[in-house]
Parts: C-alpha cells; structure tokens; sequence
C-alpha cells in the first residue's frame, strides 16, 4: 500500500471515529457499500428505525453505506477496531482480516444458491464465528451478494478468449488467481476506478456481481455479460466484539433483531440481481448465457484453483475447506442425489 493510500486510510479511521464519538458512548456507525438503489439498501433505513425506535437509552444509527468510510477492506478495520460498531460486508472486504474466508468465493464452488445457504448456515456458522471472534468482531449472520459474472468490452464466452485480455481483479485472492488461471492480465483496482479504467483502455473487463454491474451501468463501457455464475460472494452482517459485549442483554437482542434474517435479505438480493438483469436488456444489453460445452470450459480452465489457495492462505483454510465440502456432502443426501 502507499504513502497515499496509508494517509487516506488513517483519515477515513479518524472521521469514522469522530463520527463516533460525536454522538456519545451508545452511538451506533453501520459501514457497508450498497447499490444507490434497490431492495437490499432498504434493509438499512429500517434497521435504523428499529434500533432507535427499540434501544433503551439514548442512541443515534449513523449510515455508512455510500463509500463514505472507503473500500470494505477499510470497513473491516474500522469494525475490528471499534471505530464502527456494526458492518455488512462481503467476504471480499472480510477475507482482508481473515484470509481463510476469501475460499468462500473460490470458483465453482457452490452449484446452487439453496447449497450454498445450507451449507453457510449449518456448516461454516460456528467456524466462521470463531474466525470472527479472534479478530474482535462477532458475526450475526450470512447474506449473500449473488452469482458473480465476467464483464468485459469484447465477447469472450469461451475461457480460452480470457487469455491475455486486461481484467480487473478485486482484492480477493479467490478472483486474482481465477481470472490468472485463465491467463488474462490480471490488474488490482479498487472498484471506484474501475469506470475510469475502463474508459481509458487501462482495463477490458473483470468479473463483479449483477447488481453491481447494472447500478453502476458498466454496460455502457463494457457491454458484454459473459453469466458464468461462477462464485458467490457471500456477506457476513458483524458488530464489534468489545462494544457489543458492553451492552445490557436487552440492547444486545435489540441490536441482533433489527437486521432482516438471512433468508429475507437473501431473496431480497436475489430479486434485486434479476431487477437488474431486466435493467440491463432494457439498455440494449443481451447477457450472454453459457452453452453446456462453454461452461466446461470455464470449470475445466478453473481446475485446481482450490487446492491453490488452500496452499496459498494456510491457516485454518483446509478445515474451512473439509467443512464446506461435508455440507455439500450433507446437501446432497437430503436431496437424494
């Protein structure tokens, strides 16, 4: 990180902090990045209103949901270190302080949203708490972002098409070393400069989520939607473990009901990504589904990615790793498959 980014990083903690302490020692700062529009940032006037309305005691909910607290990495920092007590992020924001998570977003992974919520919910929940508590942060819940896409200025509906084209990657280890796998050319990019980057030819594509793809209208400056459904990005709804501790039990149930459940956001966000693949054809856009034979390439291009960055993190990565496949092992059965 530079001289720059460490200087904006200290002055976003520091007005976080000053929004803090302005409102007293029961305030309240949500940092989380949401679409300006949509079903899902509803979810956060309305945990506003039901904390307030709710909290015994004077308390003021201070949104963060804009970017005005920086990329999530940074959000994940003001959480752990109490200069925001509560945050909804994506595992590409969480995965900063536990890097184990980042295997949560490896490539084809999960083959179904009702699989990966099972096993999210029964399978990773005490493992991904405990990750979470040895950082200082408590985790409340999993959401989910939905299936994560390639984008790019040029048709490249077969892998073998990602070779050498200039693509924007999200810090996560899990999308660089997919998008390498691929032999593109992978570029780091924060995703506000992403638009820029596309405009100036410094980047032709990357992979990101739906909603994300039509809320900033990518498609204007890269209008291919390759739908390789090929991770999630799953979220984890969080408070700060030293701040959330200190409350009496009946603001610490206050807190912990006032975010929708799992399954509401999640069917909010999935009908949120099919609202946007609507907006997106509005536009003129076709998103491009894959044929049998293309999707095998993209898996197939794809192989040995998990035993990568199992290599790679370490850590607690293969128990995180064992867990994931039981469940889908479990998933599989209750199905009778």
């Amino acid at each position: 990180m530079t001289k720059a980014h460490n200087s904006l990083a200290l002055l976003l903690a520091c007005l976080i902090g000053a929004w803090s302490s302005a409102y007293g020692a029961d305030n309240l700062t949500l940092v989380s990045l949401a679409p300006a529009d949509g079903i899902f940032r509803a979810h956060f006037p309305r945990f506003k209103r039901a904390v307030e309305s709710a909290y015994d005691g004077d308390v003021e909910v201070v949104l963060l949901v804009d970017g005005q607290a920086g990329s999530e990495e940074t959000m994940m920092s003001a959480l752990r270190r109490g200069r925001a007590q509560y945050g909804v992020l994506t595992m590409a924001g969480v995965s900063a302080a536990i890097p184990e998570l980042t295997l949560l977003m490896a490539p084809y992974l999960f083959d179904s949203f009702e699989e990966a919520d099972f096993v999210m919910d029964h399978y990773v929940m005490d493992l991904g708490r405990q990750m979470m508590e040895e950082r200082g942060v408590l985790l409340l819940k999993w959401i989910d972002s939905g299936w994560w896409n390639v984008f790019a200025q040029k048709n490249i509906g077969d892998a073998k098409q990602v070779r050498g084209v200039r693509m924007r990657a999200a810090s996560s280890p899990a999308t660089v070393l997919f998008l390498k796998k691929l032999g593109a050319d992978v570029i780091p990019l924060p995703f506000g400069e992403l638009v820029p980057g596309l405009q100036t030819g410094l980047v032709q594509g990357g992979a990101t989520n739906t909603a994300m793809y039509s809320a900033v209208a990518l498609y204007e400056h890269a209008p291919y939607l390759i739908m390789t459904r090929h991770a999630l990005n799953p979220g984890a709804v969080m408070v700060n473990k030293r701040w959330f501790e200190k409350l009496s039990p009946e603001n610490q149930a206050v807190i912990e009901n006032a975010m929708a459940s799992s399954a509401t956001i999640r069917a909010d966000i999935r009908l949120e990504e099919q609202q946007a693949l609507a907006k997106v054809r509005a536009a003129g856009i076709t998103p491009q589904e894959l044929s049998p034979q293309q999707l095998d390439s993209w898996k197939t291009h794809s192989q040995d990615i998990h035993a990568a960055l199992i290599n790679d993190i370490g850590g607690d990565s293969q128990r995180l790793y064992d867990q994931i496949q039981a469940g889908k092992t479990a998933f599989a059965r209750s199905k009778g498959q």
